[in-house]
């Protein structure tokens, strides 16, 4: 599992810098330390736009939550 920070610099190192993204998120809670968050987005790169869901499985351990996983459908598909 991710830490927060940790999971964002691996974001930014994969998409690279001038990327940007808008997005939404629902969380649905399993339990009170599981949360499934779907999140609707929309990336900004090189100009082109690119519209996403996917959702991220997040839980709470020790008082702070974790990112576990995520599954995303692709870009570019309805």
């Amino acid at each position: 599992p991710w830490s927060r920070e940790e999971f964002i610099q691996i974001m930014r190192d994969a998409v690279g810098a001038g990327a940007t993204m808008e997005s939404v998120r629902t969380p649905h809670f399993l339990s009170r330390s599981l949360v499934f968050v779907v999140t609707d987005a929309t990336f900004t790169l090189n100009g082109e736009r690119h519209r996403v869901r996917y959702g991220d499985l997040l839980v709470k351990r020790n008082g702070q939550w974790y990112f576990q996983t995520m599954v995303q459908g692709g870009w570019g598909t309805d």
